[in-house]
Formats: C-alpha cells, structure tokens, sequence
C-alpha cells in the first residue's frame, strides 16, 4: 500500500525512469499481461495500451492471458506471441497447391460460455497447448462453456492456429 499509494516512494521514482510505453507503434504490437503477475504489474499493459490509443496509434492491443502468476504467463505469453506472429507471416510461394489463410478471428477472446468465429462455416478444433484434442466441430459458435478455465489451441480448417483463453 506504501509503494502504490506514495508517488515519493524509492520503487515508484525507480518505475517512472523505467517507463518505455510512451511511444506509438507503426506496424501490429500486442501486450501481453496475467493479473496474478507478481513480477509486472498487469496495470503496465493497460496503461501503455490507453497512450498508444490516446496518440493515435491502432496497431496495438493488450491481452489478458488470465488469473496466472509470472511464471506460468511467461509460457502463455510466449506461445501466445509465437502463434500470432505465425499469423502475420506470409510465406513464400514453394508450389503447394493450397495456402494456410492467417488465425481466424474470433470474439470474445477471453471467452467464458461462447466464441464466434469470423469465418465460413468451417471445421474446428480445440487442442491442449501439448497438442491432445479436447473438443471438435463445425460452425460460426463454439460452446465453450465446458472447456476448462485456461489457455487453449484454436486450430480452425484452413487458418494458422490461434491461442484461446477461457475463462470461468
């Protein structure tokens, strides 16, 4: 309560000089945070998130990867980036006849009973991050209401796999 409620306080003087958010990104950029973090402050995301949006950047968002502490988001995290980075890449033309489009959009994401897919009418998949299948369909919705609280593989036909998070 010290450290939060003394602007004067040696860790918040500390924090200020540390600030790097002040800045407005020109290509995509997406901020990752756990609200159980008990390294890094989830607000930083938040905060940095609300300039870049008052600057006129639109390139950005944040992403609340769940109720997790630093170490078990830092995996998240990392999966999370590597899958939408993966999204955004364009491969070179190497002959195949067939094209992996980028992740499928989807809404809510973090989702709790319900996910609705920007796409045709196509086949999905939700997969453990160790790869085992959990659930499997086809449709614009997903129910999602019985799938456990955590971060999940969204592998839609046709489309780069997606990181889902659900939360309960």
């Amino acid at each position: 309560d010290d450290i939060l409620g003394n602007p004067d306080h040696p860790f918040m003087v500390a924090a200020q000089d540390n600030d790097v958010y002040e800045w407005v990104p020109s290509v995509p950029l997406e901020l990752y945070y756990c609200t159980l973090d008990e390294q890094v402050f989830y607000q930083n995301a938040l905060v940095a998130e609300t300039w870049m949006s008052d600057n006129g950047g639109s390139f950005h968002q944040s992403v609340n990867l769940g109720a997790y502490d630093h170490g078990q988001c830092a995996g998240f995290a990392i999966l999370g980036a590597t899958l939408w980075i993966e999204s955004l890449v364009e491969e070179c033309a190497t002959g195949l006849t067939e094209r992996i489009r980028p992740a499928v959009n989807m809404y809510p994401n973090p989702a709790s009973d319900l996910v609705r897919l920007e796409s045709d009418l196509e086949r999905w998949q939700i997969r453990s991050l160790t790869g085992s299948l959990l659930k499997e369909g086809q449709g614009k919705v997903i129910d999602v209401s019985d799938v456990d609280a955590g971060m999940w593989v969204l592998a839609v036909e046709g489309h780069a796999p997606a990181v889902l998070s659900v939360v309960h």
